[in-house]
């Protein structure tokens, strides 16, 4: 890997983030970390959704016992988890971006709650479940190449692994949330 540098480029003012020939990291812009953390969530929940719509066209094309096996209530089921989990993933998200947003504005000190370790666990926890239930539905296919379950399944496992422990980030949730240490 080389590092590269970007000296006397020409950018737009409109394309910067934060003021002009000022450093990114500086400022209110990354305060609390969030800032940095929101585009790999929003990125993980576009992710999900694209499989979650492919899982939900695949159960309504497959048929099974002669109907799509959309219409079989455990198929169903799974299919209403998920969607259910995906849409209190993302309106988590939006939470946390409007806390973290409230905390800047207010120069209030970063809540760890709301910061990333309910987020990163909320949006983990739905992730893993939904490549169990994709999987289920899809049945033997699932491993299929041709797929892109099987690149989200990488993803998810790979960033689940250098994150905290589920038991971990249950306990940083409670410490911010509560404001005990």
């Amino acid at each position: 890997y080389k590092r590269q540098n970007y000296d006397n480029v020409r950018v737009p003012e409109s394309h910067l983030i934060g003021e002009v020939n000022r450093r990114r990291t500086t400022g209110k812009i990354a305060r609390g970390g969030f800032a940095t953390k929101e585009a790999l969530y929003a990125d993980v929940l576009g992710h999900a959704q694209r499989i979650y719509d492919q899982v939900a066209a695949y159960a309504k094309e497959r048929k099974g016992a002669g109907r799509p096996i959309i219409q079989h209530a455990n198929i169903a089921a799974m299919l209403g988890e998920a969607a259910a989990n995906l849409e209190a993933a993302r309106a988590f998200v939006y939470r946390a971006a409007w806390e973290h947003d409230e905390e800047v504005k207010e120069e209030r000190q970063t809540n760890t709650f709301w910061s990333g370790h309910a987020v990163f666990y909320v949006v983990k926890k739905m992730a893993l479940r939904l490549c169990e239930i994709a999987y289920d539905v899809y049945g033997g296919v699932g491993g299929s190449v041709e797929l892109d379950l099987g690149r989200f399944i990488r993803r998810v496992y790979t960033w689940y692994a250098p994150g905290q422990t589920a038991n971990m980030n249950t306990i940083e949730c409670s410490r911010g949330y509560n404001r005990h240490i």
